[in-house]
């Protein structure tokens, strides 16, 4: 949880949560350089210690509720 924590602070992540059919997790990241995104993943301890797989899907938003707006 502390490397979350720091990415928050960092200002890295968005939102993030288990999926629900509890067979991992999303996670949502501000960043649109795959360099950057590589870079964050490679801290996660769960790269380093081999528990993940990870899938990076770039998207861009063409709605955004408003409440949102100024956050993004």
């Amino acid at each position: 949880r502390e490397w979350l924590r720091k990415n928050y602070a960092d200002e890295n992540f968005v939102t993030s949560g288990r999926k629900s059919s509890k067979d991992g997790g999303v996670i949502i990241a501000f960043g649109d350089d795959p360099k950057f995104i590589d870079k964050l993943i490679k801290q996660d301890p769960y790269y380093k210690n081999d528990l993940a797989e990870y899938e990076i899907t770039h998207f861009e938003a063409s709605m955004i509720h408003e409440n949102l707006a100024n956050f993004i």
